[in-house]
């Protein structure tokens, strides 16, 4: 989940991430986080105290480390919360049309590997995929897309609300919620977002035997 805050220069997020390890799996977890800021991490569903969580953010800069000894063999399920800006290169960037008469902004990604870990906790790899569901909550009036379709906006949900506030969060009723459909097995930095006053344009293109 995605919190989209353009007035404030960032974006908040939290990843449930889900693992289920090979009985075999001996190695460690690295989960790079470049440029985002972590304030709490859950293990399958629990908090964990103070000295847990500095070994998981600050043993590898710019990662999140679980060794292997943390790890259950069976589901291993991670929830992040954390706070990230907008790139000027890459990440989730933000773009001011000059030639708006009203100054609409767009948000949209650039998602390299360096630049989906500026987003959400990934793996490096390009080996390793995953099933996205992804839920983005933007300003009333702004659409948003990604790579599954999603259903019409919704109210946000309790989770945007439980974010820790820190005096900057706007006002939860200016936005609301697009909830994308899964998608299928892809590699972490192949999510893509884009948000704004969009319109669609449809055409008789297709690529890859899909409509564009």
């Amino acid at each position: 989940k995605l919190w989209i805050q353009p007035d404030q220069n960032r974006f908040k997020g939290v990843a449930e991430i889900i693992f289920e390890p090979d009985l075999t799996f001996e190695g460690d977890l690295y989960l790079s986080v470049k440029d985002l800021e972590v304030f709490q991490v859950r293990i399958n569903g629990h908090k964990i105290d103070q000295n847990y969580f500095n070994e998981i953010t600050q043993s590898q800069n710019g990662a999140l480390y679980f060794a292997n000894h943390r790890i259950t063999k069976e589901k291993f399920t991670i929830q992040i919360k954390y706070i990230g800006k907008f790139g000027d290169a890459y990440g989730l960037l933000q773009f001011q049309d000059q030639t708006s008469k009203t100054g609409e902004s767009y948000i949209f990604s650039s998602t390299n590997v360096i630049g989906a870990s500026s987003i959400y906790p990934c793996f490096e790899s390009p080996q390793v995929r995953a099933m996205f569901r992804l839920s983005l909550a933007v300003p009333k009036g702004w659409k948003a897309q990604s790579n599954e379709k999603s259903d019409d906006p919704v109210a946000l949900d309790s989770d945007f609300e439980t974010f820790a506030n820190d005096g900057l969060d706007p006002k939860t009723d200016d936005f609301h919620e697009y909830k994308f459909r899964q998608t299928k097995s892809i590699p972490f930095h192949a999510l893509s977002i884009a948000a704004g006053n969009l319109t669609e344009t449809k055409t008789k293109t297709s690529l890859l035997g899909r409509k564009i």
